[in-house]
């Protein structure tokens, strides 16, 4: 019996090995995926959002003259920068070692401008500690709480208008970034996508993998069939004739199956009419069809019993692409199938001849 069950279930993973990929690789992905979200991140992002020229510099015009106050520039450059806190802890004021200083490569003809922050409560405090210093002082930051600034720089003579020094508990390095906004709407929809492919993959998999484990799990046994056999054929006689007539050793399990089932429905279908049960009783299955023959003692219990058996079996082996019967299964479910025809056209020459 272990060896039996060992067989058929080797025999599953045969058939259902893509199900089975499809239905835990994506589960593996979008497990990793989640638990990597799930996962202490401290993490500070500092990004220039916006950068805006105001007045380039390298004017050909020699004689042009332009000042921000009471000094001559020679460029001007609006920026707003974006400071957040994009990981899963906070941040408190005693993880920072000092003050964050932004360094500019040009002049701060002015302080910094805070123009946008969340929670509305937030107080960042930022100093001009030099014409091109800015320093950060430290505070309390909560898992995605930010807030935005705005500055000028003049005589900006870099690509890169600033640059950032200091550290944080926790934290490994603090770099200025100049957010895509169109790759990161990319990746969101990437990574959105692929999630979404993955649950239905999930999804049509494992309804498929279920579905082929209530076939292996089916109750069968292969040993209560053939005492029923046997049964039969102690009181009908061995089934030789209907075995020669059917010829069906050498069919494939399926096709065994389906003649099996349409002659047992040939037979009872027989004995209805020929008892007139028909006129009154409205019967669609075989399972029904021999109970209410039994019920009205034109079959015995023994023949009824082989049919509930043998019905709900050929159904769904008829139903399913595959098949988990082993072949001892199907030859004692075959054997049992036979003698149960031969009980039932015993049955109905009986009657006949009463009539």
């Amino acid at each position: 019996m272990v060896g039996l069950k060992v067989e058929k279930f080797i025999e599953f993973l045969k058939k259902n090995w893509w199900p089975i990929v499809l239905a835990i690789v994506p589960s593996v992905f979008i497990s990793l995926y989640f638990f990597y979200l799930g996962q202490d991140k401290r993490s500070l992002s500092i990004s220039l959002a916006s950068e805006v020229p105001i007045i380039a510099g390298n004017t050909d015009i020699s004689r042009l003259r332009i000042t921000y106050g009471d000094a001559t520039i020679s460029s001007l450059t609006a920026l707003q920068l974006v400071v957040k806190n994009d990981g899963n802890q906070p941040i408190h004021r005693s993880d920072f070692d000092a003050p964050l200083v932004f360094n500019f490569s040009g002049q701060l003809p002015e302080p910094p401008v805070v123009n946008e922050k969340s929670p509305k409560d937030l107080s960042p405090k930022l100093y001009l500690s030099h014409g091109n210093r800015l320093e950060l002082q430290p505070l309390l930051l909560n898992p995605g709480d930010w807030f935005s600034f705005k500055s000028f720089i003049v005589n900006n003579p870099s690509d890169d208008p600033v640059s950032i020094n200091g550290r944080l508990s926790g934290i490994k390095s603090i770099m200025l970034s100049r957010p895509m906004q169109q790759n990161k709407n990319v990746f969101d929809f990437f990574t959105i996508s692929s999630i979404a492919i993955a649950a239905a993959s999930i999804f049509t998999s494992s309804s498929t993998l279920f579905r082929q484990i209530r076939l292996f799990r089916e109750p069968f046994s292969y040993k209560a069939a053939l005492e029923s056999a046997v049964e039969l054929e102690s009181k009908y006689g061995p089934s030789i004739l209907i075995q020669k007539e059917f010829q069906i050793y050498n069919f494939d399990i399926k096709s065994a199956l389906l003649l099996i089932r349409i002659r047992l429905e040939s037979e009872l279908r027989s004995l209805a009419t020929a008892s007139a049960l028909f006129s009154n009783t409205r019967v669609v299955s075989l399972g029904q069809l021999s109970r209410h023959l039994n019920n009205a003692g034109i079959i015995p219990n023994s023949v009824k019993d082989a049919i509930g058996q043998l019905s709900p079996l050929i159904n769904r082996e008829l139903h399913e692409i595959d098949s988990y019967l082993s072949q001892d299964e199907f030859e004692s479910l075959k054997r049992l199938g036979i003698d149960t025809i031969a009980a039932l056209k015993e049955i109905n020459s009986n009657m006949n001849s009463k009539i």
